[in-house]
Parts: structure tokens; sequence; C-alpha cells
């Protein structure tokens, strides 16, 4: 769907600030440049749209929109930012250095998946500033022991810590508590990465930043691939960068797709159906579904699929009809429900994305070894929805139709 009218860059003033500020100086190129670097995941690409938004994002006090398709780098935009606004000699809103208030940054994502990688793509530029000790200076806020309230602000007069990381549910903990680090004079940075998540202006994450003000020499950063009218109406919202689909898709950040739908024109289209698989089809309607997408994988010579249900207890269904459905088809299936429950999720990812496609059969003596496909399957609910980096992946199921537009984008 086309993207909402895009308001007008904001250009800012430093000279509209109050004097006891001292407002962050845009990066030089060379700056720009090394901060970048750092930011970059490893082998990641160097693009130069990327650093066009670093440098525009830093020049202007408010909220800056990073608007880009899946691939395209927007947590290297935002992490080099944090790079070149956190720093050990930082900008303050008092001028005496004795009485100084740092930057504190606040980070939210959807689900404590994401947020954790946020946490780990901040080594590189926190590092140059702080060294080993960087992770002193990051407070995870996700983890099933969560800090009481009282207990961050502890934190944030002690002065160690400069950056906050939550994910969206515990956002009701970091906005007070950045509430609390404005009443002391802390400059902030604020940062919602899939911005068109709980996007309502009355959401914690949200107001974090709306917290950001120009006139005090705050930064908030919003990113997405597809922002909402709540997004387009945040207050002199700035676009840092607006980058197309069809371009990441021509460049090589995010791979072409079709939307392959299974239709059905007559009540009698079924009988067409070997035996076996029209039982497993006319058995549950989750059955012709995962007749459908193991056939087409199969076919198509696709390995590797996320797949959607419509809640826990479909999810654990869809499992048992995929396995039934390469079984029909001779395949050998691989198929793992995440849920929020899930613990220790990065194993069952990297199984996902390097398990084996086939499986060999030893012929034995004088008969040739033949080979058996394999499938794997990543079932959720809205755990795999959001943000999680699963790159090797070449097929998405939705098991039942989506009932959001902000899904199927």
């Amino acid at each position: 769907p086309p993207s909402p009218p895009s308001p007008p860059l904001v250009g800012s003033s430093t000279a509209a600030l109050p004097m006891e500020i001292e407002p962050v100086a845009e990066p030089t190129a060379d700056e720009t440049d090394a901060i970048y670097a750092l930011a970059k995941p490893k082998g990641g690409q160097d693009r130069s749209f990327q650093r066009d938004a670093i440098r525009r994002i830093c020049a202007y006090q408010g909220i800056s929109l990073v608007k880009a398709p899946p691939g395209c780098g927007k947590t290297t935009i935002f992490i080099a930012v944090i790079g070149k606004l956190i720093t050990k000699i930082h900008a303050t809103r008092h001028a005496v250095q004795g009485n100084a208030t740092p930057r504190l940054a606040f980070l939210t994502a959807p689900y404590i998946d994401h947020a954790k990688q946020i946490l780990d793509r901040l080594k590189g530029v926190l590092s140059k500033e702080f060294g080993q000790c960087w992770r002193e200076v990051v407070e995870f806020v996700g983890d099933n022991n969560l800090p009481t309230l009282d207990e961050l602000k502890a934190k944030v007069r002690a002065g160690r810590v400069r950056v906050f990381v939550s994910t969206d549910k515990s956002a009701s903990l970091l906005l007070p508590l950045a509430e609390y680090a404005d009443r002391l004079g802390h400059p902030l940075l604020c940062v919602k990465d899939e911005v068109h998540y709980n996007s309502e202006h009355d959401s914690d994450s949200t107001k974090l930043l709306l917290l950001a003000n120009e006139s005090k020499g705050d930064y908030a950063i919003a990113c997405t691939a597809t922002p909402n009218a709540d997004v387009m109406n945040l207050p002199d919202l700035q676009i840092a960068l607006d980058f197309p689909l069809q371009e990441a898709i021509d460049r090589g950040f995010c791979a072409p797709y079709e939307v392959i739908l299974p239709l059905i024109t007559e009540l009698g289209d079924d009988e067409q159906l070997p035996i076996e698989a029209r039982k497993l089809a006319k058995r549950d309607r989750l059955g012709a579904c995962a007749l459908f997408c193991v056939g087409g994988m199969l076919r198509d010579g696709k390995r590797r699929c996320i797949a959607y249900a419509s809640d826990k207890t479909a999810a654990g269904n869809l499992k048992g009809f995929l396995e039934e459905a390469c079984a029909f088809h001779g395949a050998d299936c691989e198929a793992v429900v995440i849920t929020e429950d899930t613990n220790n999720r990065e194993p069952l990812y990297a199984d996902f994305q390097t398990g084996e496609t086939h499986t060999r059969i030893f012929g034995g003596r004088d008969r040739l070894d033949l080979g058996k496909s394999k499938l794997h399957f990543l079932i959720g609910v809205k755990i795999l929805d959001q943000c999680i980096d699963i790159p090797a992946t070449d097929s998405i199921l939705f098991s039942s139709p989506p009932t959001t537009r902000g899904v199927v984008e």
C-alpha cells in the first residue's frame, strides 16, 4: 500500500536553544564514517544512505523517522547515532562539568529477542568510548528478574549507566525513569524500533519518543518499515530516511517474493486429491493448509518456512499437520513451536537456519545411497512477527487469514 504523504524535512537551529545547553555538533564526514564502521554488523555493506541518515538525525533535535524495508540497516543507523551522542565527553545541560548531567539513551523494541539483539549490537560503538567495561554502562530491562523503578533511579543518580534497553512491555518502567532523568536535567536520546507496534500516542513506548524536546536538546528516533497514521502524526517529525521497497529488492537488501493463495472454486475440488491427502484435508482446515504448503515447498525447492497460527493451540495443531503432510509427501520434517514461554530460543533459530535440508539414506552394499528432502518449520503466533533476524528462510505461511493490514505488511 502507498505510504502516507511525508512531511517536509524540518531543520533545526541551535541558536534557539537555551544558553546553558551545549548542543551536539553535527558529525563531520570522518567522524560519521568511523562511527558507522563500528555500528555495522560484521561483513555489512557500506551504504551511503545510512551515513546520510545518521548525519540528518544528529543535526536535528526532535523526532526523526527512519523508514526502510527489512534488511536495509535501520538498526545500524540508530546504533551509530548512539555511538555519536553517548560519549565520555558528553553534551550537558550545564556548562560546568562538575555539575554534569550526561545524555542518557532509552531504547525499546517489541520483544525480548529483538531487545537482546540491540544489546549485542551496542558493543562496537560503546566499546570505542568505554572500552571493555562497555557493558557496565548499559542496563537491560526485560529479563525475568526486573529491577524496581527505585533501583533504576539509583543507577541514574550514580551516573554510571548511560543506556537503558527494554522490551515494549517493560517501557512502563522506562517511561517514568526517563521522566525522572529529564527532571534531573539529563538530555535524552529515545529510540523506538518497530514504532508501528503499539504506536498509539498514549502507549508508554511512544510517550518516550514524545519526551524528546527540541528546546532541551533531546533526540528521538522512530524506526519502521510500515509507518501508520499514528507514526506520521508524531509532532515535528523529520523524515531522516524513506527508502523504497522496490529499490531494496533491486539492490538485494531484501528478497523478491510472491504471494501464493490456495484457490478453491468448487466444493468438489478436493476429490482430485489422493485419498490419503483427501482425508487429511477434510479432517481439519489446517490439514489442508499444511498439504498446500508442503506440496508447494517441495515443488519449488523451498526448505525453510516460518509459519503463523492464530493462537497457541492452533500452533500446536499446525505442527502435527505439517508433520503428517511431510510424511505424505515422503519428506522428513523438523517443526518447532516458538511462544513467549519458550526459553533458549537462539539454538532453535540456529538449527532452523543451518539444519540439513536432505536426509541421506544409506543403500548398503552394492546399492546407491538415496536422498530424502527435509523441511524446517518455525511456528509461532506473534513471537516471530517482529524483528527476529532469521535470514535463511525461503517461505512464510499464514495458516489463518491475517486480521490486520500490519500483519500482512
